[in-house]
């Protein structure tokens, strides 16, 4: 990362108060960020922020450059955010460049090395950063190592209780800070299927509280109890997806064994996670959109979100055991959740879709969806797409019926049509699209020459031979029009071989 390697040259604090716009910018900004309630505002609260906000404003030399690099990092995180649409491209690149580089530049001022406060804040928007503009992800997960390491070198993983000279509502915050950590770590470690780097028996920071930042206030001397029911706080639905998280990378490590893994040990887990996912608040359960009327756009996103990264453990602890020839039990009911768990994937992707569209209810909220995990939607496409292949090779041993087949191939032309209208698809998505689009073919030719054989068989029994043919006459049967006729249409593909 570049804070690392020097990229940016030294500054001092009057040049980066200097490079400040004027405060009209940067209140749109700050009320969108707040307004927005993206998962980083977690770790900054509201009021607090706001107090200070207005101290720089009014003696902007007094401010720790910690806290100005805080903020210039919100400011960045928002641009981010804008659609091409409100800022041209050319313009908002040139702004997340220049927010970033003066961040970064107050935090070397800073010497965050020490641990001053809002170091970690700063830094862990900073995360999210790299992660919307998409950094090579191990540069990411390294950045985020370094993170984690300063967090445990000023004692983030401890309790705020241990230490005296902290009062209630710093606390507080520590203790968010500390889970919004393991929440990008573990998102990390699932995605990339590498082992996390933050051990459990390590920590012994007590769940923060699920209240809203009204709530909690300085000098305070007792934290109120948590919110259940009506409208519920970020921080709920963080630390539901921190819950699910765990288990998510459970599932990681049990499929990154080498060795054969037990069936109980598969069906613990499972259960674990539908226990887990159940347990979750009843505002964040799946509802339809039909029935979620009167909720706001924000708290769908969440509650779509908490549903894909439930069904993408479904799918990765099943998944390697949908081939598996020793067990045709396991076999088949690993096959069926996997299927079904890709379905409910690719239905919450339509939905997206629709509601991000001119008038849909997302539609001022398309950063959000468009942060939503990519891979777990590419997850689902594979596995359809290899059901399909499967039934078209060999219908009988298939955990679905023809009818629910089609079902699955209308949904991957869904995905086509949805991958094609992204106005700058990415080249991993222009190649998903082009395999969907052969499998889909690929069957479809399938199907038309199942029924030519199908219809000359049928008037062959019509038409009374004299004699009987022999055994060494030529046939064709169906499995032979399956390998031949498709192997022409596509040699050597790595989709059947």
């Amino acid at each position: 990362p570049d804070m690392f390697f020097g990229h940016y040259k030294r500054m001092t604090p009057p040049e980066i108060l200097a490079a400040m716009p004027a405060r009209p910018i940067t209140d749109r900004l700050v009320a969108a960020y707040f307004m927005e309630k993206d998962i980083s505002s977690v770790v900054v609260h509201n009021s607090s922020f706001l107090k200070k906000y207005e101290q720089f404003w009014a003696h902007p030399r007094d401010s720790p450059i910690v806290w100005v690099g805080l903020l210039f990092s919100i400011m960045c995180l928002m641009t981010c955010f804008q659609e091409r649409a409100v800022i041209p491209f050319s313009e908002r690149k040139y702004q997340i460049a220049a927010y970033r580089e003066k961040s970064i530049q107050c935090l070397v001022l800073g010497n965050y090395a020490k641990g001053p406060k809002y170091t970690i804040e700063t830094l862990l928007i900073h995360h999210r950063i790299n992660n919307l503009r998409n950094v090579n992800s191990t540069e990411t997960s390294l950045f985020l190592g370094f993170i984690i390491r300063l967090a445990h070198h000023f004692g983030y993983h401890k309790d705020p209780s241990q230490f005296s000279n902290l009062s209630i509502f710093e606390g507080e915050l520590r203790r968010r800070v500390w889970f919004l950590i393991i929440l990008f770590e573990s998102l990390t470690a699932v995605r990339s299927g590498l082992p996390r780097t933050i051990y459990p028996f390590y920590s012994d920071v007590a769940e923060p509280q699920s209240i809203f930042d009204e709530d909690i206030y300085e000098h305070m001397t007792t934290l109120p109890p948590a919110k259940s029911g009506g409208t519920l706080p970020m921080i709920t639905y963080m630390i539901a997806k921190v819950k699910i998280l765990d288990v998510g990378v459970a599932i990681v490590a049990l499929g990154a064994r080498r060795n054969d893994v037990a069936i109980d040990e598969i069906k613990s887990l499972d259960t674990l996670l539908d226990g887990t996912y159940t347990s979750i608040p009843q505002e964040l359960q799946p509802k339809s959109m039909a029935a979620s009327l009167m909720d706001a756009p924000d708290l769908i996103i969440n509650r779509i979100d908490l549903a894909l990264l439930y069904q993408q453990s479904k799918c990765v602890l099943h998944q390697r055991y949908v081939d598996y020839p020793e067990n045709t039990c396991l076999r088949s009911n690993s096959g069926s959740i996997c299927i079904k768990s890709a379905t409910e994937i690719l239905s919450y992707r339509s939905i997206l879709y629709q509601e991000s569209q001119s008038g849909g209810r997302f539609h001022q909220h398309g950063w959000n969806v468009s942060y939503l995990d990519n891979d777990c939607f590419s997850l689902a496409t594979t596995i359809l797409c290899r059901e399909v292949i499967a039934q078209v090779r060999n219908p009988k041993v298939s955990p679905v019926g023809l009818q629910e087949g089609t079902q699955l191939r209308d949904a991957l032309k869904r995905t086509i049509e949805i991958l094609e209208s992204v106005p700058n698809p990415s080249r991993d998505d222009q190649k998903l699209a082009g395999v969907i689009r052969m499998v889909v073919e690929k069957a479809r030719i399938f199907d038309t020459a199942s029924k030519d054989l199908d219809s000359s068989m049928n008037e062959s029994d019509d038409i009374s031979a004299p004699h009987s043919p022999s055994k060494s006459s030529n046939t064709t049967s169906q499995a032979d029009l399956t390998h031949s006729k498709f192997d022409l249409v596509y040699p050597g593909s790595w989709m059947w071989h």
